[in-house]
């Protein structure tokens, strides 16, 4: 995998990743896993719109729209980072601390993503993770 100086923002080109089967975890435990199509295109302007295709977890996954980009060590983190939602997740905190908001307020649907993450190596993303947070989850996407 490719490894980013963290904290960094991140210009991000739009892509297309094609995932075949995908894991489902809460409490840290898989939940769920199986094979799946769903095409993920990430259309970069002045946000970033996920918007996923062929999807057989609607009503785990929906397309969202995040307000930034940026690097953690192993990976480039989508982010929304309102000052006041409706979910408690340890990211968005973290973020608040680090980078402060990127909006005033979101309210996010049960199957909305609060954070994405692209898993590149040599430049080619091989692995997507999307984050839940009614109730916390997350959705692993792989090749």
């Amino acid at each position: 995998m490719d490894r980013y100086d963290p904290l960094q923002l991140f210009n991000l080109n739009s892509f297309v990743f094609q995932a075949t089967r995908y894991e489902e975890y809460q409490g840290g435990r898989l939940i769920d896993s199986g094979n799946t199509l769903i095409l993920v295109n990430c259309q970069v302007g002045e946000n970033i719109k996920c918007l996923i295709g062929n999807n057989n977890l609607h009503e785990k996954l929906m397309s969202c729209t995040f307000d930034q980009c940026m690097t953690l060590n192993d990976r480039l983190l989508m982010i929304t980072c309102p000052a006041a939602t409706n979910v408690s997740v340890p990211i968005i905190s973290v973020l608040r601390m680090t980078l402060g908001y990127t909006r005033e307020s979101k309210l996010f649907n049960s199957n909305e993503p609060i954070v994405g993450s692209i898993y590149t190596e040599n430049g080619n993303v091989v692995k997507m993770s999307f984050t839940m947070g009614n109730p916390e989850r997350l959705i692993e996407l792989f090749l």
